[in-house]
Order: C-alpha cells, then sequence, then structure tokens
C-alpha cells in the first residue's frame, strides 16, 4: 500500500514512475497512468527475500537501460548488495521502515509458534542479524536516507554508522485520506455491527495487524478483559491473520470472551476503510512499529485511537487532543484512556474531528510526496556520490 500510494500521487505530479514488486502479491490495484508495475521473481526465503527481491529489480532495471534518474529502495522488505550500488546509475533513495535488528531486539524465541506460519519470526530472531552489514551499507551509501519516525531517527544513531552522502531526513509515510475517509451511514453502522455479531448500541473497539508477537495482541486481549468490567457493552474487532491466530482465539476462550472479541481478515482496503468508520475507537499494543501506519488509517476515517507510543505514534497522535499514546507495558493508563473515551461522547466526537482534520492537513500523501519530492531534486543537482557509486556508470550519465 504505502509503495503504491508514493507512486500514483508521485504519477498524479507529473512524473513517470515503475514500481519494481515481487511476484504473487494478489491483484494489483489500479494505477495512474503514469505508473508501470513490474513484477520480478524472487526466493521466498524469510528475511532473506529482501535480498532476492532486489536482484530481481536490479536485473530488469539493468535489462531496461538502467536511465532511471531516481531509484528509491524500501528496505528492509528490499535490499541492496553491495555489488548494486556500483550498478545503477540513478541516485539512490532509500526509506527506512525499521530494520530486522530493531525487530529481532524485541522479539523472545519462546514466544514465537513452533509451527510453519511462525518460521518468518524464527528466522528474524535467530539468523536476521546476517543482513545486519546490508541495512548498514543502505545507511551509508545512499544518495538521500528517509526515517519515517523519530524512533528510526534514534535507531539509525545507534547503528553508529554516518550516510556518506550527508543527506537524512525524517519524512514520515503518508495516508490515503480520500480512501480513509468518515462518513459512514447510520445503515453503515447497523450493518457493520450486525455482521461482526454485536448489538447496535455496543462500542466496538477495533484493531488491525498481523497476529505476530512484535503486534502484542494478547495484552491487547487481556487489558480488553479490564475494559469490558468498565464498560459492559465494550466489543473488540481484531482484523488480521497470522501464526498466534490458534493462541489468541484459546486465550479469548481462557477469558471467557466470545462473541465479544472477534477475528476477521482478508479484507480489501476498501472495507478496511469503512470498518475503521463504523468502530468507536482505535486501539494498539505493538511492542515495535516503524511508525504505525494503522494509526493514520484509522484517524483519517475519523476514528480516534489509543496505542502505545512506539514507533511515530507520538508524532501522529497529538496527546489529549486527537487520541491518547501511553507507555508500552503501562495498560491500566490503557484502560483508564479507553474507558473515559466510551464514556464521554462530547470528547469523543471532538477527538474525531481533530484526527480527521490533522490527517487533512499534514499527513495526506500530498503533503508528504511533495517532501519526497524536493529529496529527489536535491539528489538531481548534487548527487554526492560515496565510493561505492564511482566504479558504476552513473558518473557517465
Amino acid at each position: 500500500m504505502v509503495a503504491h500510494s508514493y507512486a500514483n500521487t508521485l504519477a498524479s505530479f507529473g512524473h513517470e514512475v515503475h514500481v519494481f514488486t515481487r511476484t504473487g502479491q494478489g491483484k494489483v490495484p489500479p494505477q495512474h497512468p503514469n505508473v508501470t508495475v513490474h513484477t520480478v521473481r524472487f526466493l521466498p526465503l524469510p528475511v532473506f527475500f529482501g535480498v532476492s527481491v532486489a536482484n530481481g529489480a536490479v536485473k530488469e532495471i539493468l535489462r531496461m537501460g538502467n536511465d532511471f534518474d531516481i531509484v528509491h529502495v524500501h528496505p528492509p522488505m528490499t535490499m541492496l548488495s553491495k555489488k548494486h550500488y556500483g550498478q545503477l546509475r540513478g541516485g539512490i533513495v532509500q526509506t527506512l521502515h525499521g530494520t530486522w535488528r530493531n525487530e529481532r531486539e524485541r522479539m523472545k524465541l519462546r514466544e514465537v509458534s513452533p509451527n510453519l506460519e511462525g518460521i518468518n519470526e524464527i528466522a528474524v530472531i535467530t539468523v536476521s542479524h546476517v543482513t545486519d552489514p546490508l541495512e548498514e551499507i543502505a545507511m551509508s551509501h545512499s544518495n538521500g536516507l528517509i526515517m519515517i519516525s523519530d524512533q528510526e531517527m534514534g535507531h539509525f544513531a545507534d547503528h553508529g554508522v554516518a550516510n556518506l552522502s550527508d543527506r537524512v531526513v525524517k519524512i514520515p509515510s503518508g495516508v490515503d485520506t480520500s480512501l480513509f475517509d468518515p462518513k459512514p451511514t447510520e445503515s453503515e453502522r447497523a450493518g457493520f455491527r450486525k455482521r461482526f455479531g454485536f448489538g447496535r448500541n455496543d462500542r466496538v473497539l477495533i484493531s488491525v495487524g498481523r497476529l505476530v508477537i512484535r503486534k502484542n495482541f494478547a495484552a491487547l486481549i487481556d487489558t480488553f478483559s479490564k475494559i469490558i468490567k468498565n464498560v459492559p457493552e465494550a466489543r473488540l474487532l481484531i482484523v488480521g491473520e497470522g501464526p498466534l491466530e490458534d493462541g489468541l482465539n484459546e486465550q479469548v476462550r481462557t477469558l471467557g470472551l466470545e462473541g465479544k472479541v472477534v477475528f476477521t481478515s482478508n479484507h480489501t482496503f476498501q472495507e478496511l476503510a469503512r470498518f475503521y468508520a463504523c468502530a468507536d475507537l482505535f486501539v494498539f499494543t505493538p511492542y515495535y512499529e516503524g511508525q504505525g501506519l494503522v494509526i493514520m488509517e484509522s484517524m483519517s476515517a475519523g476514528t480516534p485511537c489509543v496505542s502505545t507510543d512506539v514507533g511515530g505514534v507520538p508524532e501522529m497522535i497529538r496527546q489529549g487532543v486527537d487520541g491518547y499514546h501511553f507507555p508500552l507495558g503501562d495498560y491500566d493508563r490503557m484502560v483508564k484512556h479507553v474507558t473515559e473515551l466510551l464514556r464521554d461522547d462530547s470528547k469523543m466526537t471532538s477527538f474525531s474531528k481533530e484526527a480527521r482534520k490533522s490527517m487533512v492537513e499534514m499527513w495526506d500523501w500530498k503533503v508528504v510526496c511533495r517532501k519526497i519530492e524536493k529529496v529527489y531534486e536535491n539528489i538531481l543537482k548534487d548527487p554526492r556520490d560515496s565510493p561505492l557509486r564511482t566504479p558504476g556508470s552513473r558518473q557517465h550519465r
């Protein structure tokens, strides 16, 4: 969704954009006429698939003539090898959406599901350190390095490497405010509640994400069991799938929350947008996020959020204005914030309006991509190539 939004927004500015993505990602959404999508084969190996995707993408770029002005890479989903920096002509911009290193530091092997679905998490914990040098090369040798939050800027500093082009900027990802738009009718709200077995007057909390360790859904469910004691009409809808699904369902049964906590998955972005808009409050308890795009989606849909203060969450949620964030682990504070909002309709309405306003004015993709465009322009005027780039053909453009 991020690459799709980048591409289509930049294309709407008049740029010719080519997207290189891995095969098997499902139906490609509608594209702007200036966007061309190329799919590349890759080895679906946990963690290492990013290197394979990069190999396929660079091979296709070279086959096409290697005449792109800018090559924008998104690690760790795509990770350039050292040789690629000399092969590519265009200026290399990389947006770090987090790193395997930062993710594995927050995970414990004993928490991983011992099945095939949990193999990616096992790989992150046990072998992802092999890719650390590639992440550090990306930080050092890109012509421009984009970080998506203050947290990731801090993690960049912790790595102890310098960007040799001396061009590191913070530009968070944006949100499609036309897709994630409030305005559900009363009929839609009623249909939404009926669909998931909730009562017409139930207060619905929604949370969205992969059912994996770092999303910390077990803590969310446990916290919800306390919230519902304060607000008996509260219900929780979790949208996502993943290796922890069986364990989380068992937790729901153990806590006696059947029918009050509901799981659903495999929905289009259009459906998800309506779910956000029809819910009363978004709740989120991850251990680690690079930014937390679902926060923006919910706020754009006019649904306030209560979340742990990880990643870019404190930059997106204005405390006490359009939502609340709280320190990881302080779930009593989460109970307090959620209870307060569910009991105070006037505050909920105010938060909803402020959340939508913030997303439209500061976080819409058009606003974000104008900043990205400026980075591109600066690189084209003054590339500041690292030593890895000089052996390549860029100098002969």
